[in-house]
């Protein structure tokens, strides 16, 4: 029994449960449902969380309850986790934080899946550390520190590869650890409808029930090279299915649920499927879906590369003509004296040193903002130069678009000599195809 609004689960005893700060029994008739979180060991000991206004501030109160003698002590938290979070200096967000009890023969536990104390509770605390910068931070049972730049409450391992757990619009997100949210959000996998799969919808709490689905096929996915997914892209067809992208995604005005309409690609028996089976060694209908689609969102994302591609190289034919316009108007004699006081327009107002360019490129200035229309409109992965490469050398991306990806960082270090990375990304990535050829 899990309660996936706020991820708490109720705690069971001989004749029943604790819920939030309510006992909830055989006889009882309704429940309140409170913001308290519960807290519990393997020792049987159980907690949960309360509020108090004091001194113009909201403060928790943990509340110790014996269901044996149907007693409560207030201002009684768990040892363990205070010694963790004193051990690790920092400031503790109770209501995200976990520490129930995993039985020692929990799968979740013993494939360490979740994290664990040295006797087997389940425990990851939140909060911010106790400096001038107040980061997110995250502490493990056995005492393993991640800080990030947005909030986490939970950290999980799966075939050897650790994600941290966060939470955005009441749905799951998973990053990897150690790089910023921007570049560390890990892809959403997506049901045969395009739609995020029903388990990103499980509370964290839950995740004590969770075991690898299938390990051989993870191994294969992470070991995926270019040449093992041609057969893939190779059987994608084109998917005309609309996707809303509103915040009414999926539900009709009359509040009637609407779904998405199943991608021709992730049809039983389809070619697309077939080569994700192929691919992963197995069967798995849910598993051959999820890469399925994100073939699909690579290709996507291909698409919109080679449109800013176009862009670019439209608007550098542009510039072009108007440099040499620029260059013959410099070089005629004035008709007048008027147009020979006039200054001449800039060349940089032309051509790739545009103080725009120059803005978007050094993080000043959002590219988002800037319309389509408007001459640096392509330049909207600016300061996503290290996210673009990660993309581009994936498995999943065809050397076409990453030859196009590196055109885009060359424009982008002619318009700003002063990041080398940008340089060190097209420089990274013309190499990567051409090991590929």
């Amino acid at each position: 029994m899990v309660f996936p609004s706020r991820g708490i689960a109720p705690l069971r005893f001989p004749d029943g449960r604790l819920v939030g700060d309510t006992i909830l029994r055989a006889t009882s008739r309704e429940l309140n449902r409170g913001d308290s979180v519960v807290y519990g060991d393997n020792a049987g000991n159980m907690w949960y969380s309360g509020d108090e206004y004091h001194s113009y501030q909201w403060s928790s109160i943990i509340t110790q309850y014996d269901p044996a003698t149907d007693t409560y002590m207030r201002n009684q938290p768990p040892k363990q986790v205070v010694d963790l979070a004193e051990a690790a200096g920092i400031i503790m967000n109770w209501a995200w934080t976990t520490f129930l009890p995993a039985p020692v023969d929990n799968d979740a536990a013993q494939a360490k899946i979740i994290p664990t104390t040295n006797t087997g509770e389940f425990c990851c605390i939140a909060g911010r550390t106790n400096d001038e910068n107040r980061d997110y931070v995250l502490v493990t049972g056995d005492g393993t520190r991640y800080l990030h730049d947005m909030p986490v409450y939970g950290v999980t391992t799966f075939g050897g590869v650790t994600r941290l757990v966060g939470v955005e619009e009441s749905s799951t997100v998973l990053y990897l650890p150690g790089v910023s949210a921007v570049h560390s959000e890990l892809a959403t996998i997506l049901d045969d409808r395009g739609e995020p799969h029903w388990m990103y919808q499980l509370p964290w709490v839950a995740w004590r029930n969770l075991t690898l689905r299938n390990e051989e096929a993870s191994h294969r996915l992470r070991a995926v090279q270019p040449a093992d997914v041609a057969p893939l892209l190779a059987a994608l067809e084109p998917d005309s299915s609309k996707r809303g992208t509103t915040g009414n995604q999926g539900r009709a005005t009359s509040g009637k649920r609407v779904y998405s309409a199943l991608s021709p690609n992730c049809q039983p028996g389809s070619a697309a499927m077939q080569a994700a089976a192929d691919l992963l060694g197995t069967d798995d209908r849910e598993l051959c879906v999820s890469v399925v689609q994100l073939a699909l969102s690579v290709q996507a994302s291909v698409d919109k590369l080679t449109s800013a591609c176009n862009h670019a190289r439209v608007q550098h034919k542009r510039e072009a003509i108007a440099a040499r316009n620029s260059a013959a108007t410099q070089e005629a004699p004035a008709p007048n004296a008027g147009d020979a006081d006039r200054p001449a327009r800039p060349a940089y107002a032309v051509c790739g040193e545009s103080a725009t360019a120059r803005e978007v490129i050094d993080g000043k200035r959002d590219a988002s903002h800037i319309g389509k229309s408007y001459p640096w409109g392509w330049l909207s992965f600016a300061g996503q130069e290290k996210a673009l490469v990660s993309w581009a050398m994936g498995p999943l991306t065809p050397p076409a678009a990453r030859m196009e990806a590196a055109t885009l960082l060359r424009k982008a270090c002619r318009c700003q000599d002063r990041q080398p990375h940008v340089a060190a990304g097209a420089y990274r990535l013309a190499s990567h195809v051409r090991e590929a050829r």
